[in-house]
């Protein structure tokens, strides 16, 4: 049996039963269009393990790198211990990518409107615009169909959501403005691309913003900044939203109540407020 096959097997048997497999499905898609799933379950070194994992980490992030060396790794385990191929795991042999540290960027109005301004893909401006309201996952909006939002009480219901329980969230106006003016799709979804397209949409987006503020600043003449459009991510759009969420007074419970974050600590990555809002915050106290 090759890797490729035996993903295969686990794509159909196994990753159906994890939350996000639909994302998991792509990622093993991508394994399996590399050399190493060519190779046989027992010709698999981890030397050549460590290969992929190189050669990856010069296209992706540490964390994509991470996922995608567990996800050969749950795939030797469950031959080993449930479908009788006696192999040994390459991937519990090498060092994997170390995890990723919490990251404090946040997104800016200015960086929204020029991402959106340079999308070539007609749903990601949308996209990022609720998922800026709202402070939902990539995933929890990507499963969203009409029938899961009621505009009139301006909520949204999320159903099996990444930590297994459902979950309602308030529509702030400017989500609720989003809402009203997308098309309706025939099969009732809200978007139609898969997780990765959206990554992939935000990726270019922000680079051709970054070349299109960068031709402006040397016909304006002045130095452009070196943090304008840089190291952003999708994802950092749910951090902005719970940031905002604090900053616009709402309290802890409330916030995870919208965020749907179980604890305090995974609250808290989540959460960095800008110090010039708390210095006025400290400014109109003073004055009460």
């Amino acid at each position: 049996m090759t890797l490729a096959e035996l993903l295969e097997r686990y794509g159909k048997e196994v990753s159906p039963q994890h939350k996000g497999h639909r994302e998991e499905l792509w990622k093993i898609g991508v394994i399996s269009r590399d050399r190493i799933a060519k190779y046989s379950l027992v010709a698999l070194t981890p030397m050549l393990v460590a290969d992929y994992r190189d050669r990856r980490l010069q296209v992706v992030s540490d964390a994509t790198a991470r996922h995608e060396l567990n996800i050969i790794s749950a795939a030797y385990k469950v031959a080993a211990r449930e479908w009788g191929i006696p192999v040994s795991n390459p991937v519990s042999q090498i060092k994997r990518p170390p995890a990723g540290r919490e990251r404090k960027r946040r997104i800016s109005q200015a960086e929204i409107d020029a991402i959106i301004l340079h999308s070539k893909t007609r749903e990601l401006p949308d996209f990022l615009r609720l998922a800026v309201a709202t402070g939902m996952r990539r995933g929890e909006i990507i499963r969203l169909r009409w029938q899961n939002i009621d505009l009139g009480r301006r909520l949204a219901y999320l159903s099996d959501t990444k930590n297994g329980e459902d979950r309602v969230v308030p529509l702030s106006s400017e989500a609720l403005a989003v809402l009203q003016a997308m098309p309706r799709r025939l099969d009732g979804r809200l978007f139609s691309l898969e997780p990765p397209g959206f990554s992939k949409a935000m990726r270019k987006s922000v680079v051709r913003a970054r070349r299109a503020y960068e031709i402006d600043c040397t016909i304006a003449g002045v130095l452009p900044d070196p943090d304008f459009l840089c190291d952003l991510r999708l994802h950092d759009a749910r951090h902005e939203a719970v940031s905002a969420f604090f900053e616009r007074g709402l309290d802890v419970m409330e916030v995870a109540s919208i965020s749907g974050h179980k604890t305090l600590s995974c609250l808290k990555r989540y959460t960095h407020m800008r110090a010039e809002r708390i210095a006025m915050k400290l400014v109109r106290y003073s004055n009460v």
